[in-house]
């Protein structure tokens, strides 16, 4: 029995790049995947901050800052149930992001009344169906050998607001129940009475607290080999971006940018190696072409911290001794 049907929720800082990463076919941690677009509206998502950030400037409003771009949902199924169908891939994100919808503005609803006669929390603008489901953007990894998924982003920013509640654990739960009842509709697959065809700890006559997980090696081998992917990415996305400098093509510039800011901030600190060999070929390419921050790579990531430097010492003179 399983609680819900798998329901992954990430926040995302970079919604280009990681769109960019989900659609590549040749990444090598997408072998044996087919990639489906279900819902395409990666230009809105990705021009949602800029559209904010301009109409706080044109109205005068200051801060507003916002870290994550984009809240991001996984919706996983097992490869030994019946599986879904592109067209009924569509349909189940079409019922998560009705229902979603529903959820966020009841939540929306609260919090103006909540805050009615607050002059320090802003009131949020409720929003319509139509302009909610053009800020989701929706991908189908129909896997071979591993269990199928679709990617839902949904933008945090909506009509220049910050929707909080897309953020918080109240989204996944909705979700959650949404797919559940869909995959009861769509496939008669109810969550209470799947049963995982492997379990997790081995059948040894061991005490509990000293078992080992059976997977313990190969998730190992998944996590070596997805960092080995990101690395050959970021390789590959920093050439891209260094031909674009010596072109002066500046979209492409932008574009390259945040796609290998994207794989290197993806390793997380690991393989730091790599990750410095990376910065110190960027930044000597920034240094020599003098690009503004908008096109650089190294002020995106966030394992980067500039040199600070020392001060120089004074040398301290011998006193000289008195005969």
């Amino acid at each position: 029995m399983l609680k819900n049907w798998i329901v992954k929720h990430q926040q995302k800082k970079n919604i280009f790049g990681h769109i960019k990463y989900l659609e590549n076919k040749k990444a090598k941690s997408h072998a044996g995947s087919r990639i489906v677009v279900l819902r395409d509206n990666k230009k809105t998502l990705s021009e949602a901050k800029e559209k904010r950030a301009e109409f706080r400037r044109e109205n005068g409003l200051r801060g507003g800052g916002i870290k994550n771009e984009c809240s991001s949902f996984i919706l996983t199924i097992p490869t030994d149930i019946t599986q879904l169908d592109d067209r009924q891939w569509k349909t189940l994100s079409n019922n998560v992001i009705r229902d979603l919808h529903a959820d966020i503005n009841k939540k929306i609803i609260k919090h103006n009344e909540k805050f009615k006669n607050n002059k320090k929390q802003s009131q949020i603008k409720e929003i319509s169906l139509e302009d909610f489901a053009k800020h989701c953007h929706v991908v189908l990894h129909d896997e071979d050998a591993k269990n199928s998924h679709i990617h839902l982003l949904v933008s945090n920013i909506i009509n220049n607001d910050f929707i909080k509640p897309m953020t918080q654990k109240g989204a996944s739960y909705c979700i959650k129940n949404t797919f559940n009842s869909s995959m009861k509709k769509l496939v008669n697959e109810d969550h209470m009475d799947y049963v995982p065809g492997k379990t997790v700890f081995d059948d040894s006559p061991v005490p509990f607290s000293k078992k080992k997980p059976v997977d313990e090696r190969y998730k190992n081998h998944a996590f070596a080999s997805r960092m080995k992917a990101y690395v050959k990415d970021a390789y590959s996305s920093l050439n891209d971006w260094i031909s674009s400098v010596f072109n002066n093509e500046t979209l492409k510039i932008k574009e390259f940018a945040e796609e290998t800011s994207y794989y290197l901030n993806e390793l997380d600190g690991n393989k730091k190696t790599d990750i410095d060999a990376v910065l110190d070929i960027a930044l000597t390419v920034e240094k020599a072409n003098d690009l503004p921050d908008l096109l650089k790579i190294s002020n995106k990531v966030k394992s980067y911290k500039p040199k600070a430097k020392r001060p120089k010492r004074r040398r301290k003179t011998p006193k000289t001794k008195l005969n």
